[in-house]
């Protein structure tokens, strides 16, 4: 079943704001709420269909027997003309309400925020929205002409757009929802990305990617939606709670080719100048106890791509995160930014803002992931060592998929500190490598979707 577009929906435009909106079609509202507020947003509910009488008003109360959840949130989402987010510490951190607001924001959709209970900590997006303020209560006199005049004026700006971006927002995937007792006292919200996500020592920070357009092949750019990236490559000291958990043991962690190549051994042999397996299991990194990289703050390497999928996964466990490898767009997307640069600090390359043997340097190790922090060599958004130092595995196959399972090769972006051609460091270089490669100028960061949780 696929959700009807905004196209098959009439416009509602110059309306008269004064007057009430009998006699026009049938305007439609979409409800999106954490469950923790649902009393709060069925008496707000009550209070839209008695102010406007003539608007049908949708929240998942309205659900039939037999109604297929996540399409049909689809469905109302794409039928309503105006979509509301009643905000709290829950519900913007819920990733089924952002999933909802995703798929808004997809369509294009006239958007108003209610601040329901508590000041809440809100990402880029939600605070670019200025919001009504309701925290005294869905009576109060002065929230309700706020309300009043915002919903008249957004349903006169309705007017069906086309889609940002394709396919539709898939179901968000979680287990139980953690949420607050609607009688608990009020909090302030802290930032909703944790510094160093646990069990993981620093550096590590979430930088959000804002929502825009990548180019991947000449002349054609693909919309992505907001996403979260390390700000550093995964360092020695970060692995290490990796292997020192046993993950090189644990099965649940690996796809199910990385796990064979996990057991098989599969290493270099020099003598025949192939990949082979040994039969001796993977334990650790290849490099793992070399001096030129193995200090603490220096990122991983020598890790193939299964490996890094097998930490990605652990740590998506251990965190309560759905973390994963970035895909090929949204690895140049944060390099890249908004102005089409070629390397991530601007057009012009700069030998001495990355890790490079680029004449007249010339490098024979990996440096510590935040060496360059301060010479200039951060992108746009401030996520640091994206050029040299090690080239990181993507997600995404030479054929483009960004699929888990396969033996396909894979893609790497960024440079190393080995590569002496400048045109390997620009935000548009790639590497392909087998999954089973564990090279000393191979390393990983990881990604997670905005909203996205396992808890």
């Amino acid at each position: 079943m696929t959700p009807f577009g905004p196209s098959e929906e009439p416009a509602y435009t110059n309306r008269n704001l004064t007057a009430p909106l009998l006699g026009y079609p049938m305007a439609r509202i979409f409800i999106s709420y954490s469950r923790v507020d649902k009393p709060f947003a069925e008496r707000f509910s009550a209070r839209l269909r008695k102010m406007f009488p003539d608007v049908d008003v949708w929240l998942d109360s309205n659900l039939l027997g037999g109604d297929i959840w996540w399409i049909e949130i689809l469905n109302q989402t794409a039928a309503c003309d105006v979509f509301i987010y009643l905000l709290s510490n829950e519900s913007v951190q819920s990733p089924y309400c952002y999933a909802e607001f995703t798929e808004a924001r997809r369509l294009q959709k006239c958007v108003i925020t209610v601040q329901v209970r508590d000041r809440t900590e809100l990402t880029k997006e939600l605070s670019d929205i200025h919001w009504v303020d309701m925290k005294a209560g869905v009576d109060d006199p002065d929230a309700l002409t706020d309300l009043a005049a915002a919903v008249r004026i957004q349903l006169s700006k309705a007017v069906p757009k086309p889609p940002l971006w394709e396919p539709a927002t898939p179901k968000p995937v979680v287990g139980k929802e953690k949420i607050r007792p609607a009688d608990a006292p009020d909090i302030d919200t802290p930032p909703l990305y944790d510094p160093a996500p646990a069990p993981l020592p620093p550096p590590f920070e979430w930088i959000e990617i804002p929502s825009g357009w990548v180019e991947v092949t000449s002349g054609r750019a693909l919309a992505l939606p907001t996403f979260m990236l390390a700000k550093y490559p995964i360092t020695n000291a970060q692995y290490a709670k990796f292997v020192e958990a046993g993950s090189y043991s644990e099965k649940a962690w690996w796809t199910a080719a990385g796990w064979n190549a996990c057991q098989q051994g599969w290493a270099w042999s020099v003598s025949k100048s192939q990949w082979e397996p040994t039969g001796k299991p993977w334990t650790e990194p290849r490099f793992w106890k070399g001096s030129q990289w193995n200090r603490a703050n220096q990122p991983v390497v020598g890790v193939s791509w299964y490996e890094a999928v097998a930490f990605c996964q652990w740590l998506s466990e251990a965190s309560d995160e759905f973390v994963m490898l970035p895909t090929e767009q949204q690895w140049q997307r944060a390099a890249q930014g908004d102005d089409g640069r070629n390397y991530p600090w601007g057009n012009r390359w700069d030998g001495h803002r990355c890790n490079n043997s680029v004449r007249p340097f010339k490098n024979w190790k990996t440096t510590p992931v935040r060496e360059y922090q301060e010479r200039g060599g951060n992108s746009a958004f401030e996520v640091v060592d994206m050029a040299g130092n090690a080239w990181e595995w993507c997600l995404t196959d030479d054929l483009g998929r960004a699929a888990l399972e396969g033996k396909r090769e894979r893609l790497l972006c960024g440079g190393s500190w080995k590569d002496p051609d400048r045109t390997l460091f620009q935000v548009t270089g790639r590497s392909v490598k087998y999954p089973y490669y564990r090279l000393n100028y191979c390393g990983f960061r990881c990604a997670r979707s905005v909203g996205e949780s396992e808890t």
